[in-house]
């Protein structure tokens, strides 16, 4: 699907995003859910295969790229990602329909901020679940409301400091959120993405080699 093709959805989407981000949006276990890619009991779609993934692992890393993203940045964004939907932009953590509850698409995004992406996509299922309208609608959020991530995420020459930075400042897991009551549910999660992150090197390397 073009880049083109949401132009004038994306002429409103800044006016959509609000300023959740940057310390603005307080986050709770109840309106953030666990931030894991979903589960077959509650997956609402099948699971991307092998080679999807692979594919879309490989779009994304060209879509970030495209934006001035390091490589350090895109391993430690998509290393999230994976940890979240698998890649997966159909991934539905409770209910895929428009407003439905819980995350959705490749960040899972949760609350408000997946009413705000549904609104930019014009309460349509196919554009909402589409990668690339994901991809710019991503950019948009992280340029208006969350700067400092994406700060981190155009400077980063650390794998496993930026994986972190995104996971504390953008994802904001459930086991974040309870890191001082269940110290090892939060270490488990932070592990695991960034394991997710060096899992992908020869991909990213692959699109970042010139």
């Amino acid at each position: 699907m073009s880049t083109t093709s949401y132009s004038k959805v994306f002429d409103i989407v800044t006016k959509l995003i609000g300023s959740e981000g940057e310390g603005e949006y307080t986050a709770t276990p109840s309106n953030r859910g666990t931030s894991t890619a979903p589960s077959k009991s509650n997956s609402k779609v099948s699971a991307v295969t092998g080679e999807e993934k692979k594919a879309n692992i490989k779009r994304i890393a060209e879509y970030l790229k495209s934006i001035g993203i390091t490589r350090e940045g895109a391993l430690g964004l998509i290393g999230n990602i994976l940890g979240e939907s698998q890649a997966n932009p159909k991934a539905s953590e409770r209910n895929s329909a428009i407003g439905g509850k819980g995350g959705i698409g490749i960040v899972q995004w949760t609350a408000s901020r997946r009413r705000k992406l549904e609104e930019a996509a014009g309460g349509n299922i196919e554009t909402r679940n589409d990668l690339n309208f994901q991809l710019q609608y991503l950019e948009k959020e992280l340029k208006k409301s969350y700067k400092s991530v994406y700060n981190k995420l155009t400077t980063s020459t650390s794998l496993e400091e930026t994986t972190i930075f995104v996971l504390e400042r953008f994802e904001v897991p459930a086991t974040y959120l309870t890191r001082k009551t269940n110290p090892d549910a939060y270490t488990a999660t932070k592990d695991k993405r960034i394991n997710y992150a060096k899992s992908i090197i020869s991909i990213i390397d692959e699109v970042y080699k010139d």
